[in-house]
């Protein structure tokens, strides 16, 4: 267990929480003096944290071993509403920390080949919603179960989920021909979204689409109230890695065919303007992305990264990288960043949680 600070740092706002993940990262520069308590360690520079592992102005502030007999993290994600990360494993386990101390609050063996979790309000009905390959579970957040539900009557190899909480729905895709809509609530099948015969791999929302994204590199705009297509983008030649939209930008990473037909990773960040439905500038990064992510709070910067445990910064507005690449020195099989962005969760293939 490894936990460090910066001098007059507050890592988690109220609202967010630590992450999960082999080499995770916490705290940018400019965050208030305080934890959850109002109390602050004495202070220390960046300069005294000697080889620690880091993300430029962020560094390695705790780590744990997930339930679960080191089974590989494939989930992790920031409770926007209390201060609470949930992290799954491929063994089947969920787990919810809380605070920058990563106190174990609950953990539970669901089923296996969990894939994707996230959290709904406290004021919902619902709390915890899991995915795992052929159907979803929601939990209350001390983990009774409350429904699941386990597509009947079709043959589903679900990889995406995303939580509407203003329509109260749950949107699934996979890879199978159709995107699933659930009332939060009760788990009941309210629409069914035909999307052919690429499916669905990865789920976006941004204020007036669900961004439905093929791993052939086809994003699919649905209507975020009705759930009616109203455009298609291709973004990529080879295959699609990640996806990313804030407000009306949406970027991707993947790879790209070459001429003799080899499909290589593309260090070119396709970028598209949602207004108009035309590309824009692309962003040139100096690793081979895998991950995508805007920081919530900082709208006009992404951070990329990679399963070799690269990440890099990137500032909108220019086409260069805004930083050095950053090693931690361990792999990445899922990384979230908190609401304020003051934190970063990173999951592994050894079953380790860090943030």
């Amino acid at each position: 267990l490894s936990m460090y600070h910066q001098q007059s740092q507050q890592f988690f706002a109220p609202g967010t929480s630590t992450g999960a993940g082999i080499s995770a990262v916490s705290g940018p520069m400019d965050a208030a003096p305080q934890f959850f308590s109002g109390q602050h360690s004495p202070s220390q520079s960046t300069g005294q944290l000697g080889n620690v592992p880091a993300i430029g102005e962020y560094f390695m502030y705790n780590w744990v071993v997930m339930d679960g007999t080191n089974q590989a993290v494939t989930g992790v994600h920031f409770d926007k509403y209390e201060d609470l990360l949930w992290c799954v494993n491929c063994g089947g386990h969920l787990t919810g920390y809380y605070g920058p101390q990563l106190s174990k609050y609950v953990s539970l063996h669901v089923q296996k080949d969990l894939r994707q979790v996230c959290a709904a309000s406290p004021l919902a009905e619902a709390g915890v919603f899991t995915m795992a390959k052929s159907g979803v579970a929601c939990y209350s957040k001390f983990g009774q179960r409350r429904w699941s539900y386990s597509c009947p009557g079709m043959t589903v190899d679900l990889a995406a989920m995303i939580h509407d909480p203003e329509a109260g729905r749950l949107t699934l895709g996979g890879r199978q021909d159709r995107v699933l809509q659930l009332d939060t609530g009760t788990g009941r099948l309210v629409k069914c979204v035909d999307m052919g015969p690429d499916g669905c791999e990865f789920l976006r929302h941004n204020g007036r689409f669900i961004c439905a994204a093929s791993a052939k590199g086809t994003v699919t705009l649905l209507d975020r109230g009705t759930g009616r297509k109203e455009h298609s983008l291709s973004t990529v030649t080879g295959q699609l890695a990640d996806v990313a939209v804030q407000d009306s930008l949406l970027v991707t990473c993947g790879w790209s065919v070459r001429h003799d037909g080899n499909v290589i990773p593309d260090r070119l960040l396709q970028a598209f303007d949602l207004r108009v439905l035309r590309p824009v500038q692309p962003f040139c990064v100096q690793l081979d992305p895998h991950f995508v992510r805007f920081l919530p709070a900082m709208h006009d910067r992404l951070l990329v990264g990679n399963s070799l445990g690269e990440f890099q910064f990137l500032q909108l507005g220019q086409s260069m990288p805004s930083s050095p690449v950053y090693q931690l020195g361990v792999g990445a099989t899922d990384i979230d960043i908190s609401a304020s962005s003051r934190c970063i969760a990173v999951g592994d293939g050894a079953g380790v949680s860090t943030c």
